[in-house]
C-alpha cells in the first residue's frame, strides 16, 4: 500500500509554507549589505559577531541565495554572485566550528565557480579540520596545479602534507611558498 499523502493542513506542511517562516524575496538593502560584511569580515575588525548577528546573516545569505537563483539566467555575473555568498556563508559556519556545513557551501561555491581559487583554499582547510586529509590533499593538489604562482596553494599543501605526515613533502612546498616572496609563519616540524 501507498503512504497517503499529508493534508494541506497538516502542522508540517504548514511549517514549511507559512508566511512568517520565510523571508520575502528582495534586493538587499546597502544598510543590510554593510552589516553582512561586518559580520562575516569580523575577524579584520576584532569584533566577534553576537547570536543574533549569525542567525540574520546566515538567513539573509540564504534569502539573497534564493533571489539571485529564481532570477538566474546562466550568466556569469549572477554565478559570481552566488558564488560569493557561499562564500561567506561557509566562513560563517567555519568560524561556528560547523566544518561540514562549511564543505557543503564550499562545495556549492565551487559549483558556481569550478576553479575558484579562495573556494578551493577554504574547503582545503575545511577538510584539514574536519580531518579528511585525503581530500583536503586533493583540493590542495587542485589549487597547486591552477594557482602556480599563488603562495596559498603552497601553504594550503604544505599544511595538509604536514597533518599527514609528509615533513620532506611539507618542508619542499614551504620552500616554494619562500621562492614566490611569502614567508612561512609555523613550519612543519
Amino acid at each position: 500500500t501507498k503512504p497517503k499523502p499529508l493534508p494541506t493542513t497538516s502542522p508540517s506542511v504548514a511549517v514549511k509554507t507559512s508566511p512568517t517562516k520565510l523571508l520575502p524575496e528582495r534586493q538587499p538593502t546597502p544598510a543590510e549589505d554593510e552589516r553582512l560584511e561586518k559580520i562575516t569580515n569580523w575577524s579584520d575588525r576584532g569584533v566577534k559577531p553576537t547570536a543574533d548577528d549569525i542567525v540574520w546573516a546566515s538567513s539573509y545569505i540564504f534569502e539573497q541565495i534564493k533571489y539571485l537563483k529564481n532570477r538566474d539566467k546562466g550568466d556569469k555575473e549572477t554565478a559570481e554572485k552566488i558564488r560569493g555568498l557561499y562564500l561567506k556563508h561557509g566562513a560563517l559556519r567555519g568560524s561556528l566550528l560547523d566544518f561540514k556545513g562549511e564543505i557543503m557551501d564550499l562545495t556549492n561555491c565551487l559549483v558556481y565557480s569550478p576553479k575558484d581559487h579562495w573556494c578551493t583554499v577554504s574547503r582545503v582547510y575545511a577538510y584539514l579540520a574536519d580531518g579528511n586529509k585525503p581530500l583536503a590533499l586533493a583540493d590542495a593538489n587542485k589549487l597547486v596545479e591552477l594557482q602556480p604562482q599563488w603562495s596559498l596553494s603552497f601553504k594550503a599543501r604544505a599544511n595538509v602534507h604536514c597533518a599527514m605526515g609528509n615533513k620532506s613533502l611539507a618542508l619542499a612546498d614551504e620552500r616554494k611558498v619562500v621562492e614566490l616572496g611569502d614567508t612561512i609563519t609555523t613550519p612543519c616540524k
